[in-house]
């Protein structure tokens, strides 16, 4: 991550805490999943969720997603698989996510380029994957 994208993280981070700009210009074209999960980590810990993340999986199953999030407060649990712009599921991850929905959690494959309805989920407000839609970003270059 570059100074610049680093200071537009820390103002943003401001803004959010100040109840400003949910709605913004995301700079996501050559975010590594590292730096990506970095990001909607510090996010989610803005909006007071708790966050699991497991750092070494090697001997783990493969394929489980990424982050756990739980919020103490609107009693809200959910995962989430984060993927680059170009990444792809595994087919371990989607026989995953496939059988957790089916036992009806809440799982999210999340891009870069989702920022803004990534920011709607963590302020628990827009749990339905339809209300995404009113979320758009506009990605930067």
């Amino acid at each position: 991550m570059t100074t610049t994208e680093k200071e537009e993280a820390t103002t943003f981070a401001r803004d959010i805490q100040q109840g400003q700009c949910l709605v913004t210009t995301y700079h996501a074209a050559h975010l590594s999943e590292q730096d990506f999960m970095q990001q909607i980590i510090d996010l989610a810990h803005l909006y007071h969720w708790l966050v699991y993340h497991t750092h070494d999986s090697r001997r783990s199953a493969p394929g489980y997603p990424d982050l756990a999030f739980c919020h103490p407060v609107h009693h809200q649990y959910f995962l989430a698989e984060l993927k680059s712009a170009t990444g792809r599921l595994s087919p371990a991850q989607q026989s995953w996510i496939d059988a957790l929905q089916r036992a009806g959690i809440e799982v999210h494959v999340w891009r870069p380029s989702d920022f803004n309805a990534i920011v709607a989920r963590l302020e628990a407000r827009c749990a339905a994957a339809s209300c995404y839609n009113e979320h758009k970003v506009t990605l930067g270059k």
